[in-house]
């Protein structure tokens, strides 16, 4: 899926679920880092949350980009509660917490 860039019923994947599914990949120990790079250079034009996705992906693999990306995310954040609940929205949660995890824990 990732590959082709469409899920099972032939529609596109949007860029977000890519960043997850790359990240999962990652996660998983996957050695080949093509699909990294690939979100790594649209970066630019991804959400929040998949610059938190490739921040911590980066930074899995030990890549000193996840603090370039955590940093652009970090300028970037603005806070943004729910319109339903009035708590913090989820996807700044998870932009917050790559962030801490990055700077807890540095690229070696």
């Amino acid at each position: 899926m990732v590959t082709a860039g469409k899920r099972d019923d032939g529609n596109p994947i949007d860029d977000e679920t890519r960043a997850y599914m790359i990240y999962a990949f990652t996660e998983s120990g996957d050695s080949d880092g093509h699909y990294l790079e690939e979100l790594y250079a649209g970066a630019t034009n991804s959400e929040p949350y998949g610059r938190a996705l490739l921040a911590l992906a980066l930074h899995e693999r030990k890549d000193g980009r996840a603090k370039e990306v955590a940093n652009t995310i970090a300028g970037a954040a603005r806070p943004m509660n729910s319109k339903r609940t009035g708590k913090p929205h989820a996807l700044m949660i998870m932009a917050a917490t790559s962030i801490w995890i990055l700077k807890r824990q540095p690229c070696h």
